[in-house]
C-alpha cells in the first residue's frame, strides 16, 4: 500500500494537474469521489472534473487541458476498513474498481496516456455499502473529507511562490 502524499510527490510547482472524480451518486459510498469533488470546489492549482460513472466520455475534454498528471478518484474494493484509502496500481485497477463504469477503467487510463502523455495516479476508498438510495457511510465521508484536505493543502502549497 502506497500512502497518498507519498503517492502525490511527483507533483512540483510545475505540473498541471486534473483530479477527476468517479462514481454514482445514488449508489451510497459509490458517491465519495463526486462528493470529494464538490467539496474541493475550485482551487488555484488542480483542475478538477466529476466524470459520474462514464470517464471514458470525458477523455478528449481531459486531453484538450494537457495534463501532466491525472489522480483518479473512486471507490474500490482494496484492503481493510471501509474508509480505508490507498494509491491503486495501473496493473490491478480493474479487479478493484468495477463498481459502475462501463468500459474497463484500464482501457480509458491507457488512451489518456496515449493521448496526452500523463501520469495516472489513481486513488481509491474502501466503501462499505453500495446499495442504491442509501446515504454514505460515516467512514467513507471521512475519509473523502481527509482527502479533500490533503488535496487543499496541496493546491495552497503549490500555488505559492
Amino acid at each position: 500500500m502506497i500512502n497518498i502524499s507519498e503517492g502525490l510527490k511527483s507533483i512540483t510547482k510545475e505540473s498541471k494537474p486534473v483530479i477527476i472524480g468517479m462514481g454514482n451518486d445514488i449508489n451510497a459510498d459509490d458517491g465519495i469521489a463526486p462528493h470529494i469533488i464538490r467539496e474541493l470546489g475550485e482551487l488555484k492549482f488542480f483542475i478538477t472534473l466529476d466524470v459520474g460513472t462514464l470517464p471514458e466520455n470525458f477523455t478528449k475534454k481531459i486531453a484538450e487541458m494537457c495534463p501532466s498528471h491525472i489522480i483518479i478518484l473512486d471507490a474500490a474494493m482494496i484492503e481493510g476498513q471501509p474508509g480505508t484509502t490507498e494509491i491503486v496500481e495501473p496493473g490491478i485497477v480493474d479487479e478493484v474498481i468495477f463498481t459502475t463504469h462501463h468500459i474497463p477503467l484500464s482501457y480509458t487510463i491507457q488512451r489518456l496516456k496515449a493521448m496526452c502523455g500523463a501520469e495516472v495516479i489513481i486513488i481509491g476508498i474502501k466503501p462499505k455499502i453500495l446499495d442504491t438510495g442509501m446515504p454514505m457511510t460515516p467512514a467513507v465521508v471521512e475519509a473523502g473529507d481527509e482527502i479533500v484536505q490533503l488535496f487543499k493543502e496541496l493546491d495552497k502549497k503549490l500555488n505559492t511562490d
